[in-house]
């Protein structure tokens, strides 16, 4: 269930990056979200065990969902320019 959203995630994502990515950046496009996909479930997978020690399970609810948070607030503001 982990990644039960990604198949989504990737349609969304295409639609975006072929309406707004003009078509000779679009291979680059490609490369930096899927590598940022990738990479974030890394970090957020290899960061996990450290957390729940330190600060228990609920702690990953709190730092990753104020994660979420920040980046959309961030998006809502800067990201449609």
């Amino acid at each position: 269930m982990t990644h039960a959203h990604t198949s989504s995630i990737i349609n969304a994502e295409s639609t975006a990056r072929r309406r707004w990515v003009p078509v000779k950046e679009r291979s680059r496009s490609l490369a930096l979200v899927y590598s940022g996909m990738f990479l974030g479930s890394i970090l957020g997978l290899s960061t996990s065990p450290q957390m729940i020690l330190a600060m228990g399970w609920p702690s990953l609810f709190h730092i990753f969902g104020s994660l979420g948070i920040l980046w959309f607030v961030g998006w809502q503001v800067g990201g449609f320019r």
